[in-house]
């Protein structure tokens, strides 16, 4: 990310970078957007890792003096998928994680809430049918008896926690 796409107390998605090539301005909370505020460098918001990251390795005693102190957004890109293989070599027996799963959290997370789906697939720039059929993790069986509870008008517990 740029660090112009912070602005207004949002992270600015340019159309040309999302699926359905629209904007898309997504509200962040005040003291998060601070924290990036007074993180970003003059053009791409991550630039202030570098100095974070030689101080954290020098602070476990490690050597430093072959990292490289410019910013490469290429080079936090590799970095960032070699921590996904590392984590898949060290936890085999578990689900590959991929940067796709925070989508799927994402909108997990706007379903337990109650959201209607058609609206979060809105905010999240989505069809309603691929969301629902794809990201949402939800228990069938618990939808399933929700379904037919307010069917014979008994309000079963449901998977949205009501």
């Amino acid at each position: 990310m740029k660090s112009a796409q912070l602005r207004g107390g949002r992270l600015v998605f340019p159309a040309d970078l999302t699926k359905g090539r629209k904007e898309r301005a997504v509200p962040v909370p005040a003291d998060f957007y601070a924290a990036l505020d007074a993180f970003k460098g003059k053009t791409w918001l991550w630039e202030g890792y570098v100095p974070g990251l030689k101080a954290a390795i020098a602070a476990k005693g490690w050597p430093t003096h072959q990292l490289k102190d410019d910013f490469s957004p290429q080079r936090l890109y590799y970095w960032v998928e070699t921590l996904f293989a590392d984590y898949r070599k060290a936890y085999p027996d578990r689900p590959v994680l991929t940067t796709h799963m925070f989508r799927k959290r994402a909108f997990t997370l706007a379903w337990n809430a109650g959201i209607d789906p058609r609206r979060a697939a809105i905010a999240y720039g989505c069809n309603v049918d691929t969301l629902m059929r794809h990201y949402v993790g939800m228990d069938e069986q618990q939808v399933t008896d929700e379904v037919f509870g307010q069917m014979n008008g008994k309000p079963e517990k449901g998977c949205r926690g009501e």
